[in-house]
């Protein structure tokens, strides 16, 4: 659980095909409260990828529209 008094930092990101962009602030990554998990499926286990999870209201998209996001 990331810890409320820790610094926040914001990060950019994006989807794995690029159609959406979008900034997270959440606790910096480097600090020692900051939860990371690890994803199983194969893209994300080929390159290593880890994850972090923050409320959606620190989410902002700076590219693509959040009505066009589809499930699979």
């Amino acid at each position: 659980m990331s810890d409320s008094k820790a610094p926040t930092q914001t990060y950019k990101a994006s989807c794995h095909c690029g159609a959406f962009a979008y900034t997270v602030k959440t606790p910096s990554l480097d600090h020692e409260s900051t939860e990371v998990v690890r994803c199983n499926c194969s893209i994300c286990m080929r390159n290593g990828y880890l994850f972090i999870y923050v409320p959606n209201d620190e989410v902002t998209f700076t590219s693509g529209q959040l009505e066009s996001l589809t499930v699979f």
